[in-house]
């Protein structure tokens, strides 16, 4: 209901995975998973890792002003 998303094969084998912090089970449903991540050619190349690298790991400043940017388009 969260995502408005239904389930159409309710009998498929659910996922079963364990959270690292808690250690609790974690059961999904297949069909509303998403794989996610770089593939090994990704990962090879060099333009690609160094682009993502400036994207991802900004300064905390950085940060900060992209966030005001976007409210005050907001």
């Amino acid at each position: 209901m969260k995502y408005d998303s239904t389930v159409k094969d309710m009998n498929q084998p659910l996922v079963v995975t364990k959270d690292q912090k808690t250690g609790r089970e974690i059961f999904l449903v297949p069909e509303l998973c998403k794989m996610t991540g770089l593939t090994d050619d990704h990962r090879k190349d060099f333009n690609l890792m160094r682009d993502m690298g400036k994207i991802l790991h900004k300064s905390a400043e950085e940060r900060k002003s992209e966030m005001a940017a976007l409210m005050n388009e907001i």
